[in-house]
């Protein structure tokens, strides 16, 4: 055999095998250029220690344009560390350092500590940083404050930022406005009592296109109070609440978000469903939407105007071709998606298969449907009596069952949707069932009963008619696959 170059294949393995018995190293004989680049993917300490590999690497980490540190859970303020810093600073000779990502994994509550760390970070964005991440992983004391530095929002050149934490940022009441002409993608932190100051500067981003707003609630806000998001540019917004120490659970006051962003194309909304969501004026070019709506613990009475309210969401949204839903009643939503061809469907409450066929009325043109059943609360789902036909402008349908141990659900009720569809989707192409895989070690008492149950399933389902001759009908378990073409096959991952 031989190869383009001429060359034959073994004497291209015999000349590959003696440059590595000779020591050989064809990344040092790179360009500088290249050199440098491959340093800047690499975390600082790394791109330092490649001095240490020969004199062609000696000096060259300092021509980088991307710093990024970690510090380890043992790291700590020091005079050593501080006097490194200054040191790796003082030696960096770029002028332009494109990306800047600090993670500190284990810190203290003041983030930035000693005023010359603070300077330091300074220092660094004066260099044109275009990218800034700063990840405050974990405190000691107090997780609940995390202060600001104000000289970021004065960084003219900065293109993205992404402020992450365990808890959340506050900002000094001295800091100054925003200075970002160029800023086109902020993520941050923050809580309902603190954000007054960030409200107001948002819309003074003329670049702004994406903003996540992370939500970390501390049981300060006030019932009522209200975050206004406008800026005229934004084509992307995420709204969040971060329930790592509490859950939706926890928060039974009612919070209002007023969007102004008239450009806005995505919208990604979680919350609990005491917070309300509506917009200064219809986003009349929002394309694609992911609304979740939990519930919260307790009895939760809405009022008539809030539920006006949220009517009128859906309503405003209405025009987007790609939806996902995670919510627990059709209370909200009555308003009708005739350009919505994609519809995702999340559900961890048995009474959700309901929902699910009031749903479809609701979407005349829908194209592709899936379905996500978390195991979560899932206990087998009801009877289908008196369910309305499925509209003849569904082509696909997926349903991914996610189990954790035992299967429970996976009965006569399970295969009673399934038999709906085929039923009733008349022009239906492609639909695929999928038990998500359990990462969980079984007994084998427990691996028999699924893996009987998984082979009922399929059989079952490879003799359930369908009304659509085009149909490709495929199931993907954890056990078994079968095709209509195939039948059930045994894929070993038992």
């Amino acid at each position: 055999m031989v190869c383009k170059s001429g060359m034959s294949k073994g004497r291209l393995m015999a000349n590959t095998k003696g440059r590595r018995q000779r020591g050989e190293d064809r990344i040092s004989s790179l360009p500088d250029d290249i050199r440098i680049q491959i340093l800047s993917c690499l975390p600082l300490r790394s791109a330092i220690l490649t001095e240490s590999l020969s004199s062609r690497w000696r000096g060259l980490w300092t021509n980088i344009t991307s710093i990024n540190i970690e510090t380890g859970t043992s790291w700590k303020y020091s005079d050593e560390f501080l006097n490194a810093l200054d040191e790796i600073r003082s030696r960096i000779i770029s002028p332009f350092i494109r990306r800047f990502s600090f993670e500190l994994i284990h810190g203290v509550q003041d983030a930035f500590g000693p005023p010359s760390l603070y300077s330091w970070f300074q220092q660094i964005c004066d260099r044109n940083v275009r990218e800034l991440k700063l990840m405050w992983l974990y405190y000691q004391g107090d997780f609940n404050r995390c202060q600001f530095p104000c000289f970021i929002f004065r960084t003219q050149s900065l293109v993205s930022i992404e402020l992450g934490s365990a808890s959340y940022w506050v900002f000094p009441d001295e800091c100054e406005p925003i200075n970002l002409p160029n800023l086109k993608n902020l993520s941050i932190k923050i809580c309902p009592s603190i954000c007054d100051w960030l409200e107001k500067q948002i819309n003074l981003c003329p670049s702004l296109e994406q903003l996540s707003l992370i939500y970390c609630m501390d049981y300060e806000y006030l019932p009522g109070q209200r975050f206004m998001c406008s800026n005229q540019n934004l084509r992307r917004l995420s709204i969040r609440l971060s329930t790592t120490f509490y859950g939706f659970n926890s928060f039974t006051k009612n919070y209002k978000v007023v969007i102004n962003a008239p450009k806005i194309e995505y919208l990604a909304i979680s919350a609990p469903k005491t917070w309300t969501f509506c917009f200064a004026q219809k986003p009349v070019v929002l394309r694609e939407a992911k609304i979740t709506c939990s519930e919260t613990a307790g009895t939760l009475v809405i009022s008539d105007e809030l539920k006006k309210v949220k009517s009128k969401f859906y309503e405003d949204i209405s025009n987007v071709r790609l939806l996902g839903l995670h919510i627990d009643s059709l209370d909200d939503v009555s308003a009708v998606f005739c350009n919505t061809t994609r519809l995702t469907l999340d559900m961890n409450l048995s009474h959700s298969i309901i929902i699910v066929l009031s749903l479809l009325e609701l979407f005349p043109n829908l194209d592709v449907l899936t379905l996500k059943f978390n195991h979560i609360g899932f206990r087998g789902l009801p009877k289908l009596k008196k369910v309305r036909n499925i509209r003849r402008a569904l082509k696909t349908i997926e349903i991914e069952c996610y189990l954790s141990y035992k299967y429970e659900c996976l009965g006569s009720s399970f295969l009673a949707l399934i038999e709906y569809f085929l039923r009733n989707a008349i022009d239906l192409e492609h639909f695929k069932v999928n038990i998500g895989v359990m990462s969980r070690p079984l007994e084998n008492v427990i691996v028999q009963h699924n893996e009987s149950v998984e082979l009922e399933l399929c059989k079952l389902l490879y003799q359930c008619p369908t009304i659509s001759k085009r149909c490709e009908f495929q199931f993907v378990g954890r056990y078994f696959t079968m095709s209509r073409k195939d039948g059930p096959k045994n894929h070993g991952n038992g």
